[in-house]
């Protein structure tokens, strides 16, 4: 293992600019003793063999200007001659201090980092790795420790002066003591591979520690992802520690959604459902599917279409077999599948074409349906692919009635693309054929978008549930843990009803009559809570059909529960349940306003 400083010593001064000021003290030292041995020559001047030597001496003395010879000049000396031995003692200083750093640069980041507390440390710094450790150092005060196999600088990761930066070989087992884990706050972890991540993460999370450090680790396969976060070793570690993970695809539909939750669409345009168009055979095109299925029930609107165009149908619904054997099921004809009440989804080829539908894959569509298009996302494995798709589809639907419908693309990084898409994206249409990109990573990777708001809303709704539980006199049952041993599926189901919300906001406005806007505060009253409450209830029991629940006896472990049944035939208790959430969740809402 080895190490390297990236404080105040590694940051005196770069190469390049230690370069440029000795440029300037040469430049500066050849012009003054050039002009004093054309003092000494006198009017008779010299011949050219003279000047070659004057000019060969007058570089020797330049370089001599870096020797921090203390020796006093003459008296008689020009200002170029001056300021260049200045300067040239000046750049001697840096460049001896920049070898000091160099050398002992490793002893320094080490002691710097024994000695933080409450600091934030990052292992690896990827592309999403990196841009959490901006967002830190930009939002939070105190030290960012950064290891990575390369030697990062403070300045790389944005952090000045209260960065750390160490060169440790990561496939080696971490030593707590390297980034004094110990004391540490936040820890984030995106060093490379699910593997990796993982091992680090079981790493940090069985390392001595005072507990309570938040740990995001980085998942890219979105199954895997929840699979870990249903491990106890993982949601609810021994040491105490919170262990977040975090998915790109996951974290770029729930954005998505947040900001535009598709019904509000549906609702100005008095639309009966939703009908929401899928391009793409990406993650994000799943997830987008699952996310909004589990937001999707709205007052005013009916079952909602879901319409998925990918290149290899077969593949598409395999894939959805493994990752949501419930959604699938309820897709097709004459099975009595649990989610067949939630949703109508229907799996087209995509044609031919490379990058949009063709022709056959859109009448196919349209024949599916009478509805028009409330929404499209695009959303393949590659964000180019997806910016050509979307421009594609637009011109293909263009004459196509009951397309005129925003376009939400995926595209993880900006580029050169974004202005093909600026003309598409204007004001003027809104809920109109604009496209719009989302899953920026820039937006997605920072900690509020992981242990913000939407977290503190479901810890509310958790404590809320406690506290009617506790009114009710039932005995407790796993749902009732606090929530730092609550199982990771109670825990989804809270961070789910924090995702209905923006929905739930739609609602109440469209049933009082208000304009529609998903950022406004949830304002419930006694005429809207109880359809408030219903949505509420359709969509926790989407949610738990998804994770795999059915209708039963109550059984947290075998996940049975005997409400997963439409609202107006739940229990009485789980009726007054909904009605008290929506009005905890009005309350929440108008405080974080």
């Amino acid at each position: 293992m080895s190490a390297r400083g990236g404080g105040a010593l590694g940051a005196i001064a770069s190469a390049r600019s230690i370069a440029i000021a000795a440029g300037v003290v040469i430049t500066l030292g050849f012009i003054g003793a050039v002009l004093e041995a054309k003092a000494r020559v006198g009017p008779g001047g010299a011949d050219l063999l003279g000047w070659v030597k004057i000019a060969l001496d007058s570089v020797v003395r330049s370089l001599k200007f870096f020797s921090l010879d203390v020796a006093p000049e003459p008296e008689k000396t020009n200002w170029f001659v001056a300021l260049a031995r200045v300067g040239g003692a000046l750049v001697a200083t840096v460049a001896l201090l920049k070898v000091i750093a160099a050398a002992f640069g490793r002893q320094y980041a080490l002691i710097r980092a024994k000695f933080c507390r409450g600091h934030v440390v990052a292992l690896g710094l990827g592309a999403r790795n990196s841009l959490f450790v901006g967002d830190l150092a930009r939002t939070r005060k105190g030290a960012l420790v950064a290891l990575d196999v390369k030697p990062p600088t403070a300045k790389a990761i944005g952090a000045g002066r209260r960065g750390v930066g160490l060169d440790v070989d990561l496939d080696l087992p971490i030593r707590a003591a390297v980034a004094n884990l110990a004391y540490a706050d936040i820890v984030l972890i995106g060093a490379g591979s699910d593997e990796r991540n993982l091992a680090l993460a079981a790493a940090v999370v069985t390392a001595p520690g005072r507990g309570a450090r938040q740990v995001v680790v980085t998942i890219d396969d979105p199954a895997l992802a929840e699979r870990c976060e249903n491990e106890p070793a993982v949601g609810r570690p021994p040491s105490g520690d919170e262990v977040f993970v975090f998915n790109t695809a996951r974290s770029a539909a729930r954005s998505l959604f947040e900001r535009r939750p598709i019904v509000d669409i549906a609702l100005r345009r008095g639309q009966r459902r939703v009908r929401l168009v899928i391009v793409g055979a990406g993650d994000a095109a799943i997830e987008c599917a699952l996310h909004f299925l589990r937001i999707s029930p709205c007052a005013g609107l009916g079952r909602p279409l879901v319409q998925i165009v990918a290149p290899d149908r077969a593949a598409m619904a395999a894939r959805l077999a493994d990752r949501a054997p419930s959604l699938l099921q309820g897709s097709e004809p004459g099975r009595d599948a649990p989610l067949s009440w939630a949703i109508e989804l229907q799996i087209v080829d995509q044609g031919r074409s490379a990058s949009a539908p063709d022709r056959s894959a859109l009448d196919a569509l349209d024949a599916a349906a009478e509805d028009p298009v409330t929404a499209v996302i695009v959303a393949g494995d590659d964000s180019v692919k997806n910016v050509i798709a979307s421009l594609t589809l637009k011109e293909r639907v263009r004459d196509r009635p009951g397309w005129r419908a925003p376009i939400f693309v995926q595209s993880a990084l900006s580029s050169s693309l974004d202005r093909l898409l600026a003309p598409h994206g204007a004001p003027a249409e809104a809920d109109g054929a604009q496209i719009e990109p989302f899953g920026r990573l820039e937006q997605i990777c920072r900690l509020d978008a992981v242990i913000g708001r939407r977290e503190a809303a479901a810890r509310e709704i958790h404590a809320g549930y406690l506290e009617h539980r506790r009114q009710s006199g039932r005995p407790p049952d796993r749902s009732t843990e606090p929530w730092d041993r609550l199982d990771e599926t109670f825990r989804r189901a809270n961070r789910r009803a924090a995702d209905h919300l923006t929905v739930k906001r739609c609602a109440a406005a469209r049933l009082a009559g208000r304009p529609i806007d998903p950022a406004a505060p949830l304002r419930a009253d006694s005429e809207t809570v109880p359809a408030l409450a219903a949505m509420e209830h359709d969509s926790w029991r989407i949610d738990r059909e998804l994770d795999g629940w059915r209708r039963g006896e109550r059984d947290d472990g075998g996940k049975t529960h005997p409400d997963l049944v439409a609202f107006e035939q739940a229990t009485a208790a789980s009726q007054k349940y909904c009605l008290d959430q929506v009005t905890l969740l009005a309350r929440f809402d108008a405080g974080a306003a």
